[in-house]
């Protein structure tokens, strides 16, 4: 049988006009003919031949790199560890790709988190989307009214697509836009925020509960360690981060005859001294005024989330928060 390989290979290189060599050097690939360790194998006739170990090989083989996964380290302290004196209920620093906690304030404390819920609300719909996605047209129905809160009050029948609505819920923290998000998946409130609690618990958020999609409802609750998990994992898509980024939305309805100019509520997107990647501001009464905020470290490519809970103004959730920025960076060198 070996006899016939070996004059099948040698005519197929003669009909090919090269020679061994030059077929051995166009070759890719490693082949490797069954070894015989020790003993005899049966050829035509009586003849036998004695084989030790046999293997051939083509000489040239393409080397394929390993792609190894890169392995974030995580920041090293400078110095003391001595944290920012901070006046928010409850504040958390957590470096984004390894997930190590930097520095926190009650970290066990279960807290109101107001409209920082929407995130949660974003987070859901994407599993739960139409199937036009983002492209989906809504309109306006009561159903979809807020009680309260901020609200663009758009007059019923007014048609938005998926789109505008998820980024006017997250830019502005408008209550209808999200209520309406929410309504677009064909989902009842009921199961809409069942779904928002089996998320929580994917993410590993084992402190947290949600009673509704616009965080208007105290009983939106968890600890800032798991408000910057849902952080983490909200900016992560890219369809959440970029309005979560933004300063201004131009919000148009789907017949063009309502124009709106949707701005902010977080200001620190207006502070050129940091590098705010993403961002989710809160407050109702029972939670005071809440902050999450995804920023780039600088002079690298990391970046950490930072939580804010509780704070008494709507310009001490800002203040606070650029405290631990200014702490972090200086305290910990991620290079």
């Amino acid at each position: 049988m070996l006899q016939h390989f070996f004059l099948t290979v040698a005519v197929i290189i003669q009909l090919m006009n090269v020679g061994i060599p030059e077929a051995l050097q166009a070759a890719e690939v490693v082949y490797i003919v069954p070894t015989v360790e020790s003993g005899v194998v049966a050829l035509e006739g009586d003849q036998q031949l004695a084989i030790d170990r046999f293997r051939w090989r083509l000489e040239m083989k393409k080397e394929v790199a390993v792609q190894l996964p890169i392995v974030e380290q995580p920041p090293v302290p400078r110095g003391t560890l001595e944290g920012p004196s901070i006046e928010a209920g409850a504040a958390i620093v957590v470096d984004e790709a390894t997930g190590q906690v930097l520095w926190q304030k009650n970290p066990d404390d279960v807290l109101s988190m107001a409209s920082i819920t929407k995130l949660m609300t974003a987070l859901t719909w994407f599993d739960y989307q139409p199937a036009a996605g983002l492209e989906h047209i809504h309109t306006f129905a009561p159903e979809d009214n807020a009680p309260l809160g901020k609200e663009l009050n758009l007059p019923y029948g007014t048609q938005l697509t998926a789109f505008n609505l998820l980024r006017t819920s997250i830019i502005a923290s408008d209550n209808d836009t999200a209520l309406a998000l929410a309504h677009t998946t064909g989902l009842s409130d009921e199961e809409f925020v069942a779904a928002m609690n089996k998320k929580a618990l994917e993410l590993g958020m084992t402190s947290a509960q949600f009673v509704d999609q616009t965080g208007l409802g105290q009983g939106n609750m968890a600890t800032v360690s798991d408000i910057a998990k849902m952080g983490i994992a909200a900016f992560s898509n890219p369809d959440i981060a970029e309005p979560a980024g933004m300063k201004i939305h131009l919000q148009e309805t789907v017949d063009g005859a309502i124009f709106s100019r949707v701005t902010t509520t977080n200001k620190l997107l207006y502070d050129d001294s940091i590098q705010v990647i993403a961002g989710k501001t809160g407050f109702i009464d029972e939670a005071g005024y809440c902050l999450i905020i995804k920023t780039q470290v600088p002079n690298s490519d990391r970046s950490i989330i930072t939580v804010v809970l509780g704070t008494d103004s709507d310009e001490a959730r800002f203040v606070e928060t650029k405290k631990l920025l200014d702490w972090a960076f200086e305290t910990y060198d991620w290079n």
